[in-house]
């Protein structure tokens, strides 16, 4: 009964320290101008914590077990028919990779510029935000927004 209640202990703190912690950005780590934030969790939408951002042609930012990472965005949004506009429920999907982390953003769009607002220069995601490292992976619901 000993043995058995060993290996529980073990598989629980295995299965503690598997998963990478995702840390809010500091506000230093944040870079404002063009480009994507996610923020956690999904239901707080722009008032959640920013975990993954970054300035459009640069490098995204990421916090992972306390640590500030640099991720090179390598797979955009395939681009859109030019006769079609985005629509809301279209899929993008963004490729990170680092030295010890990626990551991948599954986005669906929730809401869009309509045509004739021109101070309108973001789209709004609800977004699957899957965080590896060698010691495990992590998922998480995010609220994300692109644009200007």
């Amino acid at each position: 009964m000993k043995l058995v209640a060993t290996f529980a202990v073990l598989a629980i703190q295995a299965s503690t320290y598997a998963n990478p912690q995702v840390q809010p950005l500091r506000d230093s780590e944040i870079d404002y101008g063009c480009g994507c934030s996610f923020q956690v969790p999904r239901k707080l939408g722009p008032n959640g914590p920013v975990v993954l951002q970054w300035e459009q042609d640069g490098p995204a930012n990421i916090r992972v077990d306390g640590k500030l990472h640099k991720l090179k965005v390598l797979a955009l949004p395939a681009p859109k028919d030019q006769d079609r506009r985005q629509r809301v429920g279209d899929k993008e999907v963004f490729e990170l990779f680092g030295d010890s982390v990626s990551a991948r953003a599954e986005c669906t769009v929730t809401r869009i510029c309509e045509p004739e607002d021109e101070s309108c220069e973001v789209t709004i995601y609800k977004a699957k935000l899957t965080v590896r490292t060698p010691g495990g992976t992590r998922v998480l619901d995010a609220w994300a927004s692109c644009g200007c």
